[in-house]
């Protein structure tokens, strides 16, 4: 007897399996035809055996021999060539912030009716054909969309989302830099900061300081000079761009207060 186990899926890894079922004393020797054609020639020395295909077609027992006995046509099976689904998804944002991170996922998959989404954070769904899920810490994620169809044939796709800290930044309008480590370094602080330059000036437009760090602040002493700058009000601009790469100006005064 022989009999068919699965079907061909569309695709260059896809196998079906031909189980052979035969009575006698081994070894057995078989003739399989393919489409009425001569296949290959089968020994073996188990009553139980199987064949891989890897072609579509018509396949039948022609003549099968024992240690004693001839046979002819005792089975037959047709294997066919199933579809193979296509795994695709696009999500809004791709990118966000910490917060704000409601991401839904629109499924643009083809002949397909299961779906198992892996959102990268140890979570799962295989209920959604467009799911939403909200993040619940920062960082980059491999989003994966396993599909598959009533043959069993699959496809996969596999897209990264990052959820960046939640951005601020703050300045103060005064600092007192008179070594009492209070409050003596005028700086910016904030959080999901990629770039950041700060620009102090003086009543006449003059740079009195630059940083490119947000670690670094002006304590008072002016660039070439070793002594605090008077008491008085400083002009600063600050360029901050964040982790989306949107860029943030501000612009203001600071009182030094000695």
């Amino acid at each position: 007897i022989i009999s068919g186990e699965g079907d061909l899926c569309d695709n260059v890894d896809s196998v079906a399996v031909l189980v052979l079922s035969t009575s006698g004393i081994p070894p057995y020797s078989l003739s399989i035809q393919q489409n009425g054609e001569e296949w290959m020639e089968h020994i073996t020395y188990s009553s139980s055996d199987t064949i891989i295909v890897i072609e579509e077609g018509f396949y039948e027992i022609s003549a099968i021999t024992d240690s004693n006995c001839e046979g002819t046509k005792s089975g037959s099976v047709s294997v066919f060539t199933r579809p193979v689904p296509y795994a695709q998804f696009t999500s809004n944002p791709s990118v966000a912030y910490i917060g704000n991170s409601e991401i839904v996922f629109y499924n643009s998959s083809q002949l397909a009716d299961v779906f198992v989404w892996d959102f990268g954070d140890s979570t799962y769904n295989n209920l959604d054909y467009n799911p939403i899920h909200t993040y619940t810490d920062t960082g980059k994620f491999q989003i994966s969309l396993q599909i598959s169809n009533e043959f069993g044939c699959t496809d996969s796709v596999t897209h990264t989302i990052i959820i960046h800290p939640h951005f601020h930044f703050y300045i103060p309008n005064a600092f007192t830099p008179n070594g009492d480590n209070e409050n003596d370094v005028f700086i910016g602080k904030g959080e999901g900061i990629a770039d950041y330059q700060l620009t102090v000036f003086n009543r006449w437009g003059g740079v009195v300081f630059y940083s490119n760090s947000i670690e670094e602040g002006w304590d008072g002493i002016p660039k070439s000079a070793s002594e605090i700058s008077p008491n008085g009000v400083y002009s600063y601009k600050v360029d901050v761009t964040d982790l989306l790469g949107k860029k943030h100006t501000y612009t203001g005064e600071v009182s030094l207060l000695r």
